[in-house]
């Protein structure tokens, strides 16, 4: 299938399905070793009195999303949800990017 344009005059690119055994895996030992290194990453430089985000992401406010990451985050019920979509995969500047696609339902 070549690219065809569509109806916004875009040109589309072909998607490759991946094979059904290429789910989203998230393997025990890839959890433990990243629950490890978000305990044990070194201390944030503390941000500027006063600047909240203007100069990136302010490091008092990551604090408690590495935690959470690091303690509860439901990988595995996040690996099933995923893998209820179809999954593609396509070539863009020789990376190969992985996706799901999904269409709302439209009433």
């Amino acid at each position: 299938m070549e690219n065809q344009p569509t109806r916004d005059g875009l040109l589309t690119r072909q998607f490759t399905a991946l094979r059904n055994e290429e789910t989203v895996l998230i393997e025990q030992h890839m959890i433990k070793d990243l629950r490890s290194r978000l305990k044990n990453h070194r201390p944030l430089i503390p941000p500027l009195e006063g600047i909240a985000f203007e100069y990136g992401f302010n490091s008092k406010a990551i604090e408690p999303w590495l935690k959470y990451w690091a303690e509860e985050y439901p990988f595995k019920e996040r690996e099933a949800f995923l893998n209820q979509f179809p999954q593609y995969k396509t070539n863009i500047q020789g990376l190969d990017i992985h996706f799901i696609r999904v269409k709302p339902q439209v009433c």
